[in-house]
């Protein structure tokens, strides 16, 4: 019982070490992006009509808002951490996403989508924390590691194959008649029917 109680524990911290690393990296983004919006905004305030310095205010206020926001999300990630009882393991997010880039290599890791980076990065985070918490590996729950390289599979191998395979099928489909075409579609159909949104 004891043992589940641990994995429970050392599940949460996991969650939480991605969520605060994920939460910040995406914070730092979004008020950078709004600050320089606002600066610029700042540098042209004395040719705006009322209206644009009303949505210049707006702006200002949502650049306020997303800040207080992330600090509180901030605050509860450090509140769930104390409330634990073992301290979380010591990793370097920097040193985990260097280590993902040489694994992966340059070259796939330039081609890789945002957020096929964004969920090898969480993947491999997650394995480091079982190792740095000296998890029995046949206890270990990797299931959020897995979630992570299944979304990456997906994203970057099946939809492009997919998408290949209807386009392929949609080109031939004067040369190879309509059975083809509708097994084509059909195929498609199963992966989720919509293949533009990769």
């Amino acid at each position: 019982m004891r043992a589940g109680l641990d994995a429970l524990e050392i599940r949460q911290q996991t969650h939480l070490l991605i969520a605060k690393d994920e939460l910040l990296a995406d914070k730092d983004q979004h008020i950078a992006t709004l600050t320089q919006q606002v600066d610029l905004l700042q540098a042209q305030v004395s040719q705006f009509s009322s209206s644009e310095k009303q949505q210049f205010q707006e702006l200002q206020a949502e650049v306020k808002a997303q800040e207080t926001a992330m600090q509180k999300q901030e605050a509860h990630i450090e509140t769930l951490k104390q409330q634990m009882h073992r301290p979380p393991p010591d990793i370097d997010p920097k040193v985990i996403k260097r280590e993902v880039r040489e694994a992966v290599g340059d070259k796939i890791w330039y081609c890789l989508h945002a957020k096929s980076q964004k969920d090898l990065y969480a993947a491999y985070k997650h394995a480091a924390l079982n190792v740095a918490d000296s998890t029995d590996p046949s206890t270990a729950d990797y299931s959020e590691a897995g979630e992570r390289l299944s979304l990456i599979v997906k994203r970057e191998v099946i939809r492009p194959y997919l998408d290949d395979l209807y386009t392929f099928v949609q080109s031939t489909e004067g040369h190879g008649g309509r059975r083809a075409t509708r097994a084509g579609r059909s195929l498609c159909a199963g992966s989720g029917g919509s293949l533009a949104g990769r």
